[in-house]
C-alpha cells in the first residue's frame, strides 16, 4: 500500500466532492479518530451525512422526534436514542465543529443544520477543529482512540438500515457484542484490553497507572477506553483520592439509575467535588388535597408562540400509559412553573426530576403546582449544557 493511501493524504484521496457518497463514507470514519465521541454521536453524525442532500442546499433538515422516529425505524431491535440523548449529541456536534445548526426548531418546525464539509481538506492538511484531537500521523493514532475499525464503517445513505449501528448509548439498545470486543447494554460499557505498547513488556497492557482501581470504583460504568484517555490527560492523579470520589458517587446514585460516564467525569473533574451522599430521610412536599400527584423527568421544551409545550417522561407511567406526555401551556402558566420549580428559564428545567400535583376544582378550573424533586439523587440526573451524559 503506498503512502498515500496510509498518511494524512487518505482524506481526500479519490474523493472528488466531499457531498458525494465516497465523501460521505470518509467523513463517517473521521469521527473513528475523535476519542470524545461515543455511539450515541457516532449514529447522530451518521443520520445527519445521510440526511443531508441537494434539494435542502446539502443542510440536513430534522427534528428530534424525526431522528428519534428514524432511528427506530432502522433498528432491528425496534429501539431508539431518547430525545434527551439526541439534544445532547446535535449540541456536542456543533460545539466539537462537525456540523452549524442554522436554524434552531421551534414548535412543529425542525432544525436545519450545516455539515462542516471542508473536514476532510482540513484532515488531510493535519488540521482538525480544536475540539478533535488527532496526534501525529493517521497511521499513528495513540492508544486513547475507540477500538472502531473499517469494518464498522457503513455507507451513509437515508434508507440504509446499515448506518444505524446495532449499539447506542445507555437507553438505546440492549446488550450486543461487537466483534471488536466492545459490550454495550443499559448498565455498562465495557472494552477488550487495550493491545500492549510496542516498548511494553510481553504479557503487559497499556494501562494507565491506578486507572483500574478507579474504574472499578466507579462501577465500570462508561468507556473503558475513553475512560483511559481522559485518565492519561490528568496531571499526576491522585489515585486514592480519585478511586474514594468514584466509589461515593458510585454509592449515591439510586438503583437502576443513568449516571455519568466515568470518561466524562474524568474529563469534568468531578473527583474534585465535595461528597456525594443521599440523605436517610427525604422529606416530600405534602400533596394538595383532591390532587393527582405525578413523578416525572422533563425532557424538552418546544415554544410555539405564546404556547409552551413540555415533553414529560412519567417514572410512574400506569400499565397503558404512555410513558411520555406533551403538555401544553400558555406563556403564564409556563411562568408559574418555571417559579414553582425556582427557576429562570427552559433550560434551568431541562432533564430535572419534578413532582407535580395536577388538579380540578369542581368548576372545572385547573390548576398545577410543581416541585423540584426532594432527593440529592436529583443532582444525578443530566443537565442542559453540563456533563453531557447521566451523572
Amino acid at each position: 500500500m503506498s503512502e498515500d493511501e496510509t498518511g494524512l493524504s487518505y482524506w481526500t484521496k479519490g474523493v472528488k466532492n466531499p457531498r458525494d457518497p465516497v465523501g460521505k463514507i470518509k467523513l463517517s470514519d473521521l469521527m473513528n479518530y475523535d476519542a470524545r465521541a461515543t455511539y450515541k454521536h457516532k449514529m447522530l453524525w451518521e443520520f445527519h451525512l445521510g440526511w443531508s442532500h441537494a434539494d435542502y442546499e446539502h443542510t440536513s433538515l430534522a427534528s428530534v422526534r424525526r431522528i428519534r422516529d428514524t432511528f427506530k425505524e432502522r433498528s432491528p431491535f425496534g429501539k431508539t436514542m431518547s430525545i434527551q440523548h439526541i439534544n445532547e449529541g446535535n449540541r456536542d456536534l456543533c460545539a466539537w465543529g462537525y456540523m452549524r445548526e442554522l436554524e434552531k426548531g421551534k414548535g412543529t418546525k425542525a432544525s436545519r443544520f450545516l455539515v462542516n464539509w471542508d473536514l476532510l481538506a482540513l484532515a488531510a492538511s493535519g488540521c482538525f477543529p480544536a475540539s478533535v484531537h488527532l496526534q501525529g500521523d493517521a497511521s499513528e493514532i495513540e492508544s486513547s482512540v475507540h477500538p472502531v475499525g473499517d469494518a464498522c464503517v457503513h455507507p451513509v445513505g437515508d434508507a440504509s438500515r446499515d448506518s444505524v449501528h446495532p449499539a447506542g448509548d445507555e437507553d438505546l439498545f440492549t446488550s450486543t457484542r461487537l466483534k471488536t470486543g466492545l459490550e454495550v447494554n443499559s448498565n455498562e460499557v465495557t472494552a477488550a484490553p487495550l493491545a500492549p505498547h510496542a516498548d511494553a513488556p510481553a504479557g503487559t497492557a497499556a494501562v494507565p497507572a491506578g486507572f483500574e482501581d478507579s474504574w472499578k470504583a466507579y462501577g465500570k460504568y462508561g468507556s473503558k477506553v475513553a475512560s483511559q484517555a481522559a485518565w492519561a490527560n490528568i496531571q499526576n492523579p491522585d489515585v486514592d483520592h480519585i478511586a474514594a470520589r468514584a466509589a461515593s458517587w458510585c454509592t449515591s446514585a439510586r438503583p437502576g439509575q443513568k449516571r455519568m460516564p466515568f470518561e466524562k467525569w474524568l474529563a469534568a473533574e468531578k473527583y474534585d467535588e465535595a461528597d456525594r451522599k443521599i440523605p436517610t430521610v427525604v422529606k416530600m412536599p405534602r400533596k394538595r388535597p383532591g390532587a393527582t400527584r405525578r413523578d416525572a423527568e422533563i425532557e424538552d421544551v418546544e415554544v410555539d408562540g405564546r404556547l409552551h409545550r413540555v415533553t414529560v417522561k412519567w417514572n410512574d407511567a400506569r400499565k397503558g400509559e404512555k410513558k411520555e406526555s406533551i403538555l401544553a401551556m400558555s406563556k403564564d402558566t409556563f411562568g408559574q412553573m418555571l417559579r414553582d420549580l425556582d427557576a429562570t428559564c427552559a433550560n434551568d428545567i431541562l432533564y430535572r426530576r419534578v413532582l407535580a400535583d395536577f388538579h380540578v376544582a369542581a368548576d372545572g378550573t385547573e390548576t398545577d403546582k410543581w416541585y423540584r424533586f426532594p432527593d440529592a439523587a436529583n443532582d444525578n440526573l443530566v443537565r442542559d449544557g453540563e456533563s453531557g451524559d447521566v451523572a
